[in-house]
């Protein structure tokens, strides 16, 4: 991830300096900027459907129901965002490798039940 990094988000979790708690913020709004900028340069290569998803509902702190690789290299995961919260998102990937999970990206001590999808990034 280029814009949502662990880092940044570990960053904002440091509630005892008000400084680095705001400086942190602050780049994690120039991070959200930059995003934006990114999803706008790339915008027109998405394909309709995804287009469509970004458009229509935000996905930060979704719940993430289920994850599973199907067959024919396709990899499903199941999320019910807080954003709408009658409604369920399911992500279908056509994978052209094995998928790969950085399990120590984020130290225990942050980690939720349930889980949740805390960022994703598009690149065109």
């Amino acid at each position: 991830m280029k814009y949502f990094t662990p880092e940044r988000y570990l960053r904002l979790g440091n509630l005892t300096d008000e400084q680095a708690f705001l400086a942190a913020q602050r780049d994690c709004e120039e991070a959200v900027d930059g995003y934006k900028d990114q999803l706008r340069r790339i915008r027109k290569k998405l394909p309709a459907g995804l287009a469509k998803l970004v458009d229509s509902v935000y996905l930060h702190d979704a719940r993430v129901l289920d994850m599973w690789q199907g067959r024919r290299s396709r990899f499903i995961i199941t999320l019910l965002p807080e954003s709408a919260p009658g409604r369920f998102v399911i992500l279908a990937y056509s994978l052209v490798e094995t998928p790969r999970f950085a399990y120590g990206a984020l130290p225990p001590e942050v980690h939720s039940q349930p889980v949740a999808w805390l960022y994703d990034e598009l690149d065109g």
